[in-house]
């Protein structure tokens, strides 16, 4: 890795130490950012396709432009690697988070209380995309950083797909989490999100897939199968999530939850509603 390039292009700066994770595609680094004050960042480099490098660009600054949000990981900046120097095509400039492990946290005991808080302050982000028409498109429990502020916990959403568009369709879930009713980019929806969101609380408080996967050596088409014949255990969820759990997994996506405002209000109506009420009067 050229840090001299990566300074004098960028203003980065890699921290020592043993890369946060790295792949044949991916390295990501701890770093700094001298744009941004000598803050603290993750530094993830990627290579990427060349005809969906400008697709992927233009979709992490739409998100870099949102407004920043407890429980979405901040984007700051994203360049192109146009140099042969360094082996990857992007870099992001990402928040820095210190994670804790799920279950270490779900094994020590956690409150109804805090429970109900950790999952509504993830739904929330998740809301807060929809409400800006972005849908995350690959929401498996790998895309989600667990973090812990004084006694609470909550979770940071990562790896928003930012290779699919209209101009290409390219459908990136990862299909043990995508929804039966799914077959195509187009369609793939707001519902579709919430059915990954149930899957994946699943699969955190139940420990287990309640289908056989991809690791059983199944095909995709015999995982798609399994998902459609599956029976879920909702009485082995913690109490406060059986019921919203259960609305976001209902099969047919008519019968399914439409909105996760309705499944806020289901988890915690009192904290909804005073939610509502900031909301408007600030």
């Amino acid at each position: 890795m050229n840090k001299d390039f990566l300074f004098r292009h960028f203003g980065l700066k890699i921290e020592d130490g043993k890369p946060i994770y790295q792949s044949d595609s991916k390295l990501i680094l701890a770093g700094r950012s001298i744009h941004h004050g000598d803050l603290p960042v993750t530094l993830k480099f990627s290579k990427i396709n060349f005809d969906l490098i400008d697709t992927y660009v233009k979709n992490f600054q739409g998100i870099a432009k949102l407004k920043s949000h407890p429980s979405i990981l901040k984007h700051h900046e994203i360049f192109k690697i146009e140099t042969f120097e360094i082996d990857f095509d992007l870099v992001e400039v990402l928040e820095l988070v210190e994670p804790v492990h799920f279950s270490d946290v779900f094994n020590s005991g956690m409150s109804s209380g805090q429970l109900k808080r950790m999952i509504t302050k993830l739904l929330e982000g998740f809301q807060f995309l929809h409400s800006n028409k972005v849908l995350h498109r690959d929401i498996k429990p790998d895309n989600l950083i667990l973090c812990q502020e004084k006694e609470e916990y909550y979770f940071k959403i990562i790896d928003l797909d930012f290779l699919g568009g209209p101009e290409n369709r390219i459908l990136v879930t990862t299909p043990e989490f995508l929804a039966p009713e799914v077959n195509s980019y187009l369609d793939y929806n707001v519902k579709s999100e919430i059915w990954a969101i149930g899957l994946v609380l699943y699969l955190l408080f139940v420990g287990k897939m309640p289908f056989q996967t991809r690791k059983n050596e199944l095909s995709l088409e015999e995982v798609k199968k399994e998902v459609i014949n599956c029976d879920f255990e909702f009485s082995m969820l913690p109490m406060p999530l059986r019921i919203p759990v259960s609305l976001c997994l209902k099969k047919n996506p008519k019968d399914r939850i439409g909105s996760l405002g309705q499944l806020i209000f289901i988890m915690d109506p009192i904290y909804y509603m005073k939610s509502r009420l900031n909301s408007v009067f600030g």
